[in-house]
């Protein structure tokens, strides 16, 4: 009985310490994610930056099925070919529209739900601070451009795949005992010689998952390299590692190598012959690139442990041909790395693994593939977002290995923890919107001749020219072999009443470029503008004869004939570019609105119903075809154009005339109590809107 009753005891014992433990696990994992929310919180009101409106809020395929299927099957149809992340975004569209603060919300939290996998993840290994160093990894500021950038959900999406699929791989291949149990109980990962295959099921989604993070982003192809790394990490002592536990590892990582090769050649085509990672600025010699990377690997390890002066577009760094002294960056890092191996028997085996993790993670992305971003800078913050995790780790070790006291190791990880918490806040700020990243970007590196670009574009948007101007002549001193800094710099003196100093760069842009079909648009509408329009003619038809598949020259060239009274010829244009472009919006407003002037009503309608349906995100197109079925008394029909068009303007420019028409719309069904509303609403949004205030009267004068 006194044995039964010892035995009840110990067994009550160990069951609270591992509820305790439990629910410690839980208060620390809860921590780390209301710690990233915290640091993140200025990127949730931030708006769209660069590339976001191509990816997002201007990318027509994220609108329906049929969208959905094309960022599958045509690689073309998007920036980069990462189509998990363009389903996720297409996901994203379906439940939030482009109310972009959930989009933020979702960025940050698979940031979080990343760091709490990583802490994981290294608590199994048994590396001590694996806590500290998924805290740091969480909020360190290196990691903002990748967390606040809604376009990098590239980054945050396929890394917390690749986490999880090395989780599943763990469980596929953990023996009995082992598991995730809090630190200090139960075995660590066995990778033990033993007779037995991976549990099929957990094996099977470790592949699936790493199947998904491959198209999310194709950094996730080191995932079987990583594999192999933490065995040797683990077992790399044993007297048959190579001879039984990493042979049978490379077995089993042989489908996980065989789709990253795949998906990796898959991208450096991509990037050269759809991105445009070609020309001269991608043109290096093999020890160019070598140079490239090892500079490329210090910079980040300096930028990890100094972190200040970030930069969204650092100088590109010019490799000289001669390599001396530059060859010293990738030979002492090699050196750094061959020593930590050679001296794992006296130091561990930790800082070889942190940095051959560090430099190995960061492979992909070191200039040995083109990649397309490599013509504004060799390096950026978010090609480090994972490989950083190897160094945080060993700066977590050594605070908690080398720092005594107690007090003194907790309050020099608080202090860190603080500083870059700090510092994130600060930078999660500067992705407001464009004109702040861009000005901040150009602050920074006033040579960046993309920030020039765009800070540009801000500019005339808030009428601000004669600034324009000056960075636009920069840009083009800076890059004046770019076609889109030729075009732009051309564009704007075009459009300036400046033609003679535009035209020699619109030929330059051609010379550049001759395949840009946006060249000869702007060219051609700049001619026309300008009173050329006999010139622009032969253009456009000397360009079409080449690309018939361009839409939008036989759009312009349809405008050419309408102005100049040809309804006839006009029409049989914008037919044909419908035929190059059966989707083309653009075609069919043009061509309805032709039907319209000569009274064609009943096919004006139907394009225009097509164009509604095919661009159901354009306020303008529902606004034209609710009015031309207001002017048709058909006001049941209208209800739906105008209602969408007070979902798309609410809160924005637009938005009371979207509530005036549909007022108008209900009055004319007979809903004249809705119209009232809808007219107060737009007196609301613009007391002083004259047409609003005339229905208001109107209305109230009918009975209710």
């Amino acid at each position: 009985m006194t044995t039964a009753r010892s035995q009840s005891k110990k067994i009550g014992r160990k069951t609270i310490v591992q509820r305790r433990r439990i629910g410690q696990a839980w208060i620390a994992g809860l921590a780390l994610v209301f710690m990233t929310f915290i640091v993140y919180l200025p990127a949730i009101r931030g708006g769209e930056i660069w590339d976001d409106a191509p990816n997002i809020t201007q990318n027509p395929l994220l609108h329906d099925a049929h969208g959905l299927w094309e960022i599958w099957t045509n690689f073309r149809s998007m920036p980069a070919y990462y189509p998990v992340t363009h389903t996720n975004w297409w996901i994203d569209y379906q439940l939030f529209g482009l109310r972009l603060p959930f989009y933020h919300i979702e960025n940050i939290a698979m940031h979080a739900a990343s760091a709490v996998l990583i802490w994981l993840a290294l608590r199994k290994l048994k590396i001590a601070g694996a806590w500290l160093a998924a805290a740091l990894w969480a909020v360190h500021p290196m990691h903002v451009e990748s967390v606040a950038w809604i376009t990098e959900r590239k980054n945050t999406l396929s890394v917390l795949l690749y986490l999880i699929s090395l989780h599943c791989y763990w469980r596929a291949i953990r023996t009995k005992g082992s598991g995730f149990g809090v630190q200090g109980s139960g075995n660590p990962i066995s990778l033990k010689p033993e007779p037995r295959t991976p549990k099929p099921y957990w094996y099977i989604a470790s592949l699936f998952v790493f199947a998904l993070a491959l198209p999310a982003k194709t950094t996730s192809v080191t995932l079987p390299a990583v594999i192999l790394l933490i065995a040797w990490y683990l077992h790399g002592d044993d007297a048959n590692f190579w001879r039984t536990t990493f042979k049978r590892e490379l077995i089993r990582v042989i489908p996980f190598f065989l789709l990253a090769m795949c998906m990796g050649v898959a991208t450096v085509l991509i990037e050269q012959h759809h991105s445009g990672a070609v020309g001269p600025l991608f043109t290096f010699s093999p020890l160019q690139r070598l140079v490239i990377a090892g500079r490329a690997l210090w910079f980040y390890a300096w930028k990890l442990l100094w972190p200040t002066n970030f930069a969204f577009i650092y100088p590109r760094w010019h490799i000289n041909p001669s390599l001396s002294p530059q060859i010293l960056f990738p030979i002492s890092m090699i050196a750094l790395l061959i020593a930590l191996i050679l001296l794992r028997k006296k130091i561990g085996r930790d800082p070889a693994t942190g940095m051959l993790f560090f430099a190995g993670v960061a492979f992909p992305a070191l200039g040995f593939a083109p990649i397309f971003f490599h013509r504004y800078s060799l390096v950026s913050d978010h090609f480090a977002y994972l490989c950083n995790l190897g160094i945080l780790v060993l700066i977590a070790r050594a605070i908690l290995r080398f720092i005594h006291p107690r007090v003194a190791m907790c309050t020099v990880a608080g202090f860190a923890i603080v500083g870059l918490s700090i510092q994130t806040f600060r930078q999660s700020m500067l992705y407001k919107d464009n004109f702040t990243m861009w000005s901040d970007a150009l602050k920074t590196n006033p040579d960046a001749w993309v920030a020039q670009g765009n800070l540009a574009r801000e500019l005339i948007l808030r009428g601000r020219d004669d600034e324009a101007e000056k960075l636009l002549v920069r840009q083009y001193q800076s890059a004046p072999d770019e076609i889109e800094v030729v075009l732009g710099y051309a564009n704007f003196l075009a459009t300036h009443g400046r033609f003679d100093q535009a035209r020699p760069l619109f030929e330059k842009a051609i010379q550049i470029k001759p395949d840009f079909l946006n060249t000869y648009g702007f060219y051609g509408r700049a001619l026309r503008n300008n009173g050329h329009v006999d010139e622009a003619i032969k253009l456009y038809q000397s360009t079409l004869a080449k690309h018939p598949e361009w839409d939008a020259g036989w759009i312009d060239l349809a405008e050419i004939e309408e102005q100049a009274g040809n309804p006839q010829q006009a029409a049989e244009l914008y037919q044909k570019a419908l035929a190059a472009v059966p989707d083309s919006v653009g075609a069919r407003v043009n061509l309805a609105n032709l039907y319209l002037k000569v009274g064609n009503v009943e096919p004006a309608v139907e394009l225009l119903k097509q164009a509604a349906d095919l661009a159901d995100d354009n306020a303008d197109i529902h606004n034209r075809y609710g009015l031309v079925l207001l002017q048709l008394g058909r006001y049941s029909e209208a209800i739906p154009q105008f209602e969408r068009m007070v979902a798309l303007t609410t809160g924005k420019e637009g938005a009371h005339i979207a509530y005036h028409n549909l007022g108008t719309a209900l009055e004319g069904a007979g809903r004249n109590s809705e119209a009232v509303q809808c007219y107060r609403k737009a007196l609301e949004i613009k007391p002083d809107f004259a047409p609003a205030q005339r229905s208001l009267q109107r209305a109230l004068e009918k009975p209710q």
